[in-house]
């Protein structure tokens, strides 16, 4: 699987006073990302596609699963499922 741009650019309509307005806008891609810590299935996330290793990490962390990041010993991630991340 190979990952998305960060941003597409996309047809919109923006609703203004005046009316009705068609353009073209840059919106943000998104894809799931289902974190496990030892081998147990935590969630899955929804994120932009850069980054999602340090998301994962941070999740962890902020849910007090783990206190530093010395406690991870690796992180393994599979894109051909869909995005999965292993720590």
């Amino acid at each position: 699987m190979s990952l998305p741009p960060v941003f597409s650019e996309r047809q919109i309509i923006t609703c203004t006073g005046g009316g009705l307005i068609e353009e073209t806008a840059a919106v943000v891609n998104e894809i799931p990302l289902t974190v496990f810590l030892n081998d147990l299935e935590l969630v899955t996330l929804v994120c932009s596609p850069t980054a999602y290793m340090e998301l994962a990490m941070g999740f962890l962390m902020s849910e007090g699963l783990i206190t530093s990041y010395a406690e991870i010993e690796r992180v393994n991630y599979r894109e051909d499922e869909g995005l999965l991340c292993w720590v």
